[in-house]
């Protein structure tokens, strides 16, 4: 399969803990289990070129990406993840990601604007997916931040095209998640959408396609590669999370089955 990695971090470019280790661990796990895996991520202030290998892509050197009331205007870094196992993408907006940290500044705080922020991420990511050529089977979307992912894709028509897209939501347990309030406009909905409002991830879960949490319910470890150790398990019953039924009380190897070689034919 296909698999494209929206993530708000990622050791070793940017991160804050957790969330950071398991964007770098998952490429690894999945190439290990025969799919192919690219990655999408903000370029924050932190992440230099020459420090973290970025190279410019000439087509996407000024991107204009659809959002709110107007077309904003992008660049796109590539690089590779820890051992190349995922070339990963970097949008590159001043106004959105030039900023000290990745929340909030190092006095602790985190920025008003999050929601609106990681909003406009979400769409410049779906955007330039649809400008690569490479039709991801599963876009999974890691962390809190980006629960919104699931609401545009299932009510935005600029993403048509990704209908046939599954769209995964990963939510560490391990991280500390407090419910926040966005709008249809920050998520860069259209028309009477825009003045929606959605309580996150709730929200979220409630569109995703399959949702992972690690270490809620069964907790039997799903993944655990050569020390990528993913005990990833879907909502189960009890969880007392909104589930919508599509196919979300999924494990990780279910999901994302190593893939084998065919054996020789049949005589």
């Amino acid at each position: 399969m296909k698999i494209l990695l929206l993530t708000t971090e990622m050791e070793p470019f940017a991160s804050a803990g957790a969330l950071g280790e398991a964007a770098a661990s998952l490429p690894r796990a999945l190439k290990m289990h025969g799919h192919e895996v690219r990655a999408i991520m903000p370029r924050y202030q932190m992440i230099r070129e020459r420090k973290h290998g970025l190279r410019d892509i000439a087509r996407f050197s000024a991107y204009t990406v659809e959002y709110g009331s107007g077309p904003v205007t992008v660049a796109l870094k590539s690089g590779f993840s820890a051992e190349g196992h995922a070339q990963v993408y970097f949008i590159e907006q001043h106004n959105e990601f030039h900023r000290e940290g990745i929340y909030g500044p190092p006095s602790g705080d985190t920025y008003d604007d999050n929601p609106r922020r990681f909003g406009f991420f979400l769409n410049a990511a779906f955007q330039v997916a649809l400008e690569l050529h490479w039709m991801p089977d599963i876009i999974h979307c890691l962390g809190a931040s980006l629960a919104g992912a699931p609401i545009i894709l299932r009510h935005s028509r600029r993403y048509s095209a990704l209908s046939g897209v599954r769209i995964a939501l990963h939510l560490p347990t391990s991280i500390a998640v407090e419910p926040f309030e966005t709008t249809g406009a920050e998520l860069g909905l259209e028309a009477a959408a825009a003045a929606s409002r959605f309580t996150l991830p709730a929200a979220g879960i409630a569109d995703a396609d399959i949702l992972f949490l690690d270490g809620v319910g069964e907790s039997d470890p799903v993944i655990d590669v050569e020390g990528a150790a993913m005990a990833s398990v879907v909502v189960s019953a009890n969880s007392g999370l909104p589930s919508q039924g599509r196919d979300v009380r999924r494990r990780f190897n279910e999901v994302y089955a190593p893939v084998r070689a065919a054996g020789p034919a049949a005589p």
